[in-house]
């Protein structure tokens, strides 16, 4: 009965995630809207906490991998005012805050398709005042296919992914 129950919880929780209503659905059941300010390389940067994963994420997010420390690294060597920054797969939109907010490029344009994330996102962007970000709600791909975007348990910060 309870496998039943998370079942039928989580195939009304991708009904609504794939409908008309989601952006009114993200805010009001997924997201309390719980409001986090951390430093970054120093400089500060708020973010909208959703669950768990995300408060561990934004707290941690300069060192959470040798990669990722690696990438910051490289793009605090290589970033100019001049520069424009796509992020693809921006997530929550941490290098996005990060960037915008300490690099100042000349525009930053930050790709995610998943409607939770993508919530998430827009809400931080706006949250840190970042007025030359320009969020999209789709996919970047170095060719047009189509194919099936799945998500893990539907709840901001978690790993996508697609397949055709």
């Amino acid at each position: 009965m309870k496998n039943k129950l998370r079942i039928l919880i989580q195939v009304i929780h991708q009904l609504f995630l794939h409908s008309p209503i989601r952006r009114i659905y993200v805010a009001v059941v997924i997201a309390p809207h719980k409001v986090r300010t951390v430093k970054i390389y120093g400089t500060k940067c708020r973010f909208v906490i959703q669950n768990s994963f995300v408060n561990w994420y934004v707290e941690n997010f300069p060192g959470i991998s040798p990669n990722e420390l690696q990438t910051q690294e490289y793009l605090i060597k290589i970033l100019r005012e001049e520069d424009v920054f796509y992020d693809i797969g921006a997530n929550i939109g941490a290098y996005v805050i990060w960037i915008a907010n300490v690099f100042y490029p000349k525009k930053t344009v930050a790709f995610e398709p998943e409607a939770v994330n993508y919530s998430a996102l827009s809400e931080n962007v706006k949250l840190n005042g970042l007025d030359d970000v320009t969020c999209l709600p789709v996919a970047a791909s170095n060719q047009a296919v189509y194919g099936v975007f799945w998500t893990e348990h539907g709840a901001a910060g978690n790993a996508s992914g697609f397949t055709d």
